[in-house]
């Protein structure tokens, strides 16, 4: 039995992290945040340290490393580390230029007990750089705006869900930078491609130049990477999308139907039906 990959262990940790604080309850509580710029005559240098704290950290400009369990992680602009709780870790930073990082630790707390939880989360750590460098670094700041306020509920409720949405961003970027890294480029952009037209029907022939691949390799290759076959993919997002209008219009279900290209509402209804568990026309008397 093979073992995960360290990217299958992230997400894994992440939405663990995550769950623990659903189920429980707990909320994030932050313990300590910055944003700061070091001059170059700065000497950051954190020494060898194990926290009870979960640990993130964002480089908005210069460099510096982390090293964590003997693995140097080389920082620079728009990298993201998370640590979880129990990690050995220190740092240091470049004296070449500034060094502007925004770091964030935090905790889990039990509002009811009125004490601090640590994680039982198996450690993980993990360092990428997101996409949108400015999203990303716009989420920090607010982590950090937000803990500047006096105590009351309303910075614990702030501060809580800045930290949720924060690691939900993170999620979901790391899962999408780390899919498309395994799949086939030409797959990854067909699939993205159908996401982007759903009610379009395409041939095997064109989507396969879309993938830039012959149609029986990118048949064959599209169904391994995404667990289904094309025209079932095709058909999913169609599906996905006459239901958004079904639940967001006032189109009926006729006009939908032509919307996504079926002759006529009844060869929709049944497809819809195949796919969804349920018809179209439950799904407009709800709403």
């Amino acid at each position: 039995m093979s073992k995960k990959s360290n990217s299958a262990n992230t997400l894994d940790g992440l939405e663990a992290l995550m769950k623990e604080v659903m189920v429980q309850p707990y909320i994030f509580r932050i313990m300590t945040s910055y944003n700061v710029t070091l001059s170059i005559n700065s000497n950051w240098i954190i020494p060898e340290r194990v926290l009870d704290d979960i640990h993130m950290l964002y480089v908005v400009s210069g460099a510096g490393a982390y090293v964590v369990e003997d693995q140097t992680i080389e920082l620079t602009q728009n990298h993201l580390l998370f640590l979880m709780n129990d990690i050995r870790h220190h740092a240091f930073r470049k004296m070449d230029s500034s060094f502007r990082i925004i770091p964030i630790r935090f905790r889990y707390y039990a509002p009811n007990e009125e004490v601090l939880i640590k994680s039982q989360v198996k450690p993980f750590h993990f360092c990428f750089t997101p996409r949108n460098a400015v999203h990303f670094q716009s989420l920090f700041e607010s982590i950090h705006r937000y803990h500047q306020y006096p105590p009351s509920l309303a910075k614990d409720t702030l501060c809580h869900a800045a930290i949720s949405k924060t690691l939900a961003e993170i999620y979901c970027e790391y899962h999408t930078l780390v899919n498309g890294q395994l799949m086939h480029p030409g797959i990854w952009k067909l699939k993205e491609y159908l996401n982007d037209h759903p009610t379009e029907r395409f041939t095997l022939q064109q989507l396969s130049k879309v993938a830039g691949l012959s149609p029986s390799y990118c048949s064959k290759m599209f169904h391994e990477a995404v667990g289904m076959p094309l025209k079932e993919y095709q058909l999913m997002k169609m599906m996905e999308y006459a239901e958004y209008l079904l639940k967001h219009s006032n189109q009926s279900v006729k006009e939908i139907s032509g919307i996504i290209g079926y002759p006529d509402p009844y060869s929709f209804s049944k497809q819809f039906k195949k796919y969804r568990g349920y018809s179209p026309s439950s799904v407009q008397s709800i709403n």
